[in-house]
């Protein structure tokens, strides 16, 4: 009887654990599936739009095939809030580096959402 209850205590745990590590599986590729829409792309600045709200749209010289909006070129966005949740002062710092990249003429690296074309990363290459 001792042996049964053993068996029954060491399955109730596998049990648990089993269910554990498919908690973990799900968790993990749920968030692999929510952060495909964000996409890095490369190229040097072709115009700064800063707009009324604060905000500022960016164009490139080369396009990202990833951005799905249909203008040439491609608006790329940098606002508050949105799909990424910049702050003001994210917009603001943003701002000063793609103008610094642009006068400079070097090539920034940003983050966007695919759908939205968002950028709510930005880096200067030197």
């Amino acid at each position: 009887m001792v042996a049964n209850q053993n068996n029954i205590q060491i399955l109730n745990r596998v049990s648990i654990m089993y269910r554990v590590f498919v908690l973990l599986v799900l968790t993990c590729l749920s968030g692999v599936s929510s952060a495909a829409g964000n996409v890095w792309h490369s190229s040097t600045i072709k115009s700064v739009y800063p707009q009324n709200d604060g905000s500022f749209i960016l164009t490139f010289n080369t396009d990202s095939s990833s951005c799905t909006h249909t203008g040439n070129p491609k608006y790329y966005y940098v606002r508050t809030g949105g799909a990424n949740s910049v702050t003001s002062d994210g917009v603001n710092a943003m701002l000063s580096v793609a103008l610094s990249a642009g006068m400079a003429g070097h090539t920034v690296r940003i983050n966007s959402d695919s759908a939205s074309c968002e950028i709510w990363k930005l880096a200067v290459d030197f």
